[in-house]
């Protein structure tokens, strides 16, 4: 497996000789678990990556707020929208967890309470399927350091970790994001200095409790396993069978009424259009392979094509379209995500009739 990791900021220079870099914290703790592990470094300040080759992605903290008007921010966004339309995973630690959420509908402030530091535990409101079940408990202990933090979670969003400092502490979309506010890269001695370094913004008061909160014992490993197990797991379909199952009596009464199938195509044909290549990533040419399959079978050119698989693809196609005033919802926020994965789950059951199709074309 391949991780790259999206490093948004650097450790301050006074510290890398001895604790060493972002990377070198989140490449050590995942090794930890599974050295077979390999990783690919992006410094996104400096260049967002030009195309998605790694399995998963791992979006670091950073001095930085998501909501500032910086231009690598907006660019790591789009790199980001790249990432789950090619089905690949994400993980978000404090400003990665910030920004899966203030760019995605939800909303991100600096915290009224003021510095979150030293050690907090978060308690889990219900078990994941990429937790282990020996370490699965009531709570996770975790480093902090932060003045931001999440206040509302994006539409699609399912909150999964909290604590009274930071109710909205880690979060998940589907089988695709995952979320963290604490930090499962750093240890004891690096937020110790930390600590010391931040001292006067703190406050003595601030700065002796988290010093204090040290002596409390951390749950690193245990996150580490749960990134790996994350990554790991296949996406699942369960949710866009659900959706797209809506749609099938729908599409049987499209195929009896005259003109229906016609008039469907047409107004797929126009968001597609509308909507463009980058929109749809890897899932572009069978977009247009089916909606050129659909238009020959309704005119008779093409029927070497069974009834229920006549059926899936009508019913995805009235699923896409429907609303069509809906292209917001395919290029911002996550709805866009679950409109590709039903997309994608009907190309991979009818990838055999598609390949009957190219063929017949060819052959013409």
């Amino acid at each position: 497996m391949k991780i790259g990791i999206l490093i948004t900021d650097a450790v301050r220079e006074e510290l890398i000789s001895e604790h060493g870099d972002y990377p070198d914290m989140f490449e050590d703790l995942m090794a930890s678990v599974d050295r077979s592990v390999e990783f690919t470094r992006f410094y996104v300040q400096n260049k967002i990556p030009e195309s998605v080759d790694c399995d998963g992605y791992l979006i670091t903290g950073s001095r930085h707020s998501v909501y500032e008007d910086l231009p690598w921010i907006k660019e790591l966004v789009n790199f980001i929208k790249h990432v789950l339309a090619s089905r690949r995973k994400i993980i978000g630690v404090c400003f990665g967890h910030q920004l899966m959420a203030h760019y995605f509908g939800g909303l991100v402030e600096k915290s009224v309470k003021g510095w979150a530091v030293g050690v907090h535990k978060s308690k889990l409101l219900a078990r994941q399927s990429w937790m282990d079940k020996a370490d699965f408990r009531e709570g996770v202990s975790l480093l902090s350091s932060h003045q931001d933090q999440v206040v509302r979670l994006p539409e699609e969003a399912t909150l999964y970790a909290t604590n009274e400092f930071c109710p909205i502490a880690g979060f998940v979309v589907g089988d695709q994001v995952l979320t963290i506010q604490g930090h499962p890269e750093f240890d004891k001695e690096y937020a110790r200095a930390l600590l010391h370094l931040r001292k006067d913004i703190l406050g003595e008061s601030v700065f002796e409790a988290g010093l204090a909160s040290l002596e409390r014992p951390t749950d690193q490993q245990v996150l580490a396993r749960w990134f790996i197990n994350f990554l790991q797991n296949p996406p699942e379909d369960s949710r866009s069978n659900k959706r797209l199952g809506r749609y099938f009596s729908q599409a049987e009464k499209v195929i009896q009424e005259e003109g229906r199938v016609h008039e469907l195509i047409r107004k797929a044909t126009e968001k597609i259009e509308k909507l463009g290549r980058k929109t749809f990533g890897d899932t572009w040419d069978e977009v247009l392979l089916v909606v050129e399959m659909i238009k020959s079978w309704a005119q008779g050119d093409y029927q070497d094509i069974s009834k229920k698989s006549v059926i899936m693809m009508i019913a995805a196609i009235i699923y896409f379209v429907a609303p069509l005033d809906a292209v917001p919802d395919f290029l911002f926020g996550w709805g866009y995500l679950d409109d590709l994965a039903v997309l994608r789950l009907v190309f991979g059951q009818i990838k055999v009739e598609m390949e009957k199709f190219k063929d017949w074309k060819q052959q013409r």
